[in-house]
């Protein structure tokens, strides 16, 4: 794929634009998704969000009354929304690639949720999350112009298979061949990947 990881200024521009970010969590594409999502979590999940956006889920996550930590997105338009739609202000601006966004407060649960096919170096995202800590993330089938890669059941297992400990893969069609992979791993102890 030729595609090459956006900044966070064309984010900003999506996320001004594309009414289907004001939408509610309900009435999104990606609702029966994120509801799994949550199905996976329990009361004693504290949830990190990284590359939250707008904050559809971050949304449903506290009306389902679960601990929501904090979350990070690079577009500053992103982080403005979210904390509207929220009322909350742990949501920060921050770049995934910098280490110290993965320590900004304790978690147990890492959410990534249409987040690693958009960035290049995904398996150093990873590598920063504290062991053992729990990841449910989600990744396509299907190209869009800010993918950098797409996903099929055997490529998720084996891209990540030295970082994570993959539990369950649910995939999901969306629409006519395009699914969206949601998955639950736990992180490996392994070193950190500078």
């Amino acid at each position: 794929m030729s595609n090459q990881e956006k900044d966070n200024f064309y984010y900003d521009n999506v996320y001004q634009t594309n009414k289907a970010y004001l939408k509610k969590a309900e009435e999104m594409l990606y609702f029966p998704i994120w509801k799994r999502a949550i199905q996976m979590m329990d009361e004693n999940s504290i949830i990190a969000e990284f590359g939250c956006g707008p904050g559809q889920f971050a949304e449903l996550v506290i009306n389902h009354g679960l601990k929501y930590a904090f979350g990070v997105d690079f577009s500053q338009n992103a982080i403005r929304m979210v904390k509207e739609r929220t009322g909350k202000d742990y949501f920060y601006v921050g770049n995934l690639y910098n280490k110290r966004n993965y320590t900004i407060k304790e978690y147990n649960t890492a959410i990534l949720l249409e987040v690693l096919e958009h960035i290049e170096e995904d398996l150093k995202v990873l590598s920063y999350l504290p062991e053992g800590v729990r990841v449910i993330f989600s990744v396509p089938n299907f190209n869009e112009t800010s993918h950098v890669r797409t996903y099929s059941l055997e490529s998720i297992k084996e891209r990540y298979e030295n970082l994570l400990d993959i539990i369950e893969i649910i995939p999901f069609k969306i629409k006519e061949n395009a699914v969206i992979f949601l998955c639950d791993a736990t992180k490996k102890e392994i070193p950190m990947i500078q």
